[in-house]
């Protein structure tokens, strides 16, 4: 048998305990930090990009509403508990188009009712990537959810699917048919590389991951999350990145998704009913002013027939 030095293979005789083992530390994660200075990772994009960051407050939520927004990207960090030890809510500002991003540490084991009036608000889509674990780590009714990486996944298959097709319309016999291609990673990272920044990389940092991770407990310090900056950059851009992932699918028109389908129904229906409350509007101004001028015609014709 021949060897390859980059690739190694595996032998007929070796256990297959082994070999799982071996992939098994292939699928260990690597928590090493990234270094400040890379320009690359998802936190100095976040500041590149002028987003802001706020404490869940009165204000803070008041100004969200104030806001209107129509969809908000949410994570959760922490979700070996319920809730979550902290949530994130990314919003684009109406006034100023920046992202602002309100974190949450729910104090003595509850959300807000600002947080849990948003999470069941149908008006508003509320934007995950990789939902299941979020949502149940959550514990309250999540309305009108999207998810990116369900609609990616669900892209990914479809061109699968197309090019399956007509590899095998141009093949003679299925053993000429070429394989499938191979799926891209859905990461949170990969997802903003190729829907927000058009390839460049978007390191995640798994340092923040394995911190949040670990915790046993919720802290008791009321300066927490505030006074550890690094964290609070760490989730706030996770829920960012989320919510432009969303906003650049629907700018590259990926109608594959219902719920992009859905929303661009709607959109598409409340622009109808301006259209026509518009035109009706027209219309009686039309209206009364033909109105005022048959009206002011037989005056002048009163008054002639008087002289």
């Amino acid at each position: 048998m021949e060897f390859n030095v980059t690739k190694r293979l595996h032998s007929p005789h070796e256990s297959q305990s082994s070999v799982k083992k071996q992939r098994r530390v292939k699928r260990k994660k690597d928590t090493t930090p990234i270094p400040e200075s890379n320009s690359n990772t998802m936190e100095a994009r976040f500041t590149q990009a002028g987003c802001a960051i706020v404490m869940s407050s009165p204000q803070a939520w008041q100004q969200l509403r104030e806001g209107r927004p129509q969809r908000v990207g949410i994570d959760t960090e922490g979700i070996q508990m319920t809730p979550p030890l902290l949530v994130q809510v990314a919003y684009r500002d109406a006034r100023s188009g920046k992202v602002v991003v309100i974190l949450e540490a729910p104090r003595g084991g509850r959300l807000s009712p600002d947080m849990v009036a948003l999470l069941g608000d149908e008006s508003v889509t509320k934007v995950f990537c990789a939902a299941g674990g979020d949502t149940d780590a959550l514990g309250v009714p999540c309305r009108n959810l999207a998810d990116v990486q369900a609609i990616a996944a669900e892209r990914q298959l479809s061109q699968q699917r197309a090019q399956q097709k007509a590899a095998a319309t141009h093949s003679s016999t299925s053993e000429d048919a070429a394989p499938p291609p191979p799926l891209q990673p859905l990461g949170l990272g990969s997802l903003g590389s190729k829907y927000v920044f058009g390839g460049d990389p978007v390191l995640k940092n798994k340092g923040g991951w394995k911190f949040f991770a670990f915790m046993k407990q919720r802290p008791t310090d009321l300066s927490w999350p505030s006074g550890n900056a690094r964290l609070c950059k760490y989730a706030a851009a996770d829920a960012w990145m989320t919510l432009a992932i969303y906003e650049n699918m629907i700018k590259v028109k990926l109608l594959k998704s219902k719920l992009l389908k859905a929303e661009l129904k709607k959109k598409r229906k409340e622009k109808k009913v301006g259209v026509k409350k518009r035109e009706a509007g027209l219309s009686k101004s039309s209206l009364s002013s033909k109105q005022g001028a048959k009206s002011a015609s037989s005056k002048v014709e009163g008054k002639k027939k008087e002289g």
